[in-house]
């Protein structure tokens, strides 16, 4: 009790408001089971698939990021489906840096990543306004042995078009 006093002071402030007591009071880190059912929202791949599929739906694609997290919590692997799901709320909202991550977490899950990730990808940089990096992700796909479709380079005509890259759209056309 005295080493506390000697931390907080031996005022009469800190025993006023109760300081000492909320230092040495009791602490609650274990959660019961029961409690923490409550509080879990999925057990399983397809309950959180469901549950980033409702967040898409609800645009609160804000929340994708944590989901992921709880799903790493809880030891759920995810599969090629949730991350589509995570990589179109990452297109919806613009936000690159979140795309880019979970394709990372899908490289190092063991997952190649297939022709409609990385057209979620290219997409989210045409919307960034980013055509230099969408280039990169074609040359990745190719790199990957990833074949490129008809929706690939539809995505990044736009994402070229949308930076007001005319010249690298005459050559996307040549590659068609």
């Amino acid at each position: 009790m005295k080493f506390l006093q000697s931390l907080l002071g031996k005022t009469r402030f800190a025993v006023r408001d109760g300081l000492l007591c909320r230092v040495s009071g009791p602490r609650f880190f274990n959660v019961s089971s029961e409690e923490y059912s409550k509080r879990n929202y999925a057990n399983n791949v397809a309950e959180y698939n469901t549950v980033l599929g409702s967040l898409n739906a609800q645009r609160r694609m804000f929340l994708l990021r944590d989901v992921y997290d709880d799903m790493m919590l809880d030891g759920v692997k995810p599969t090629r489906d949730t991350f589509h799901s995570l990589a179109v709320g990452s297109m919806r909202v613009s936000n690159m840096q979140d795309a880019f991550f979970f394709k990372d977490q899908m490289k190092t899950m063991g997952l190649v990543p297939d022709v409609t990730f990385y057209n979620f990808l290219i997409s989210t940089c045409g919307k960034c306004k980013n055509a230099d990096q969408a280039i990169q992700i074609l040359e990745e796909m190719k790199s990957m042995e990833v074949k490129p479709n008809v929706q690939t380079y539809i995505c990044l005509l736009h994402a070229c078009a949308a930076q007001g890259r005319i010249d690298r759209v005459y050559v996307i056309l040549l590659l068609l």
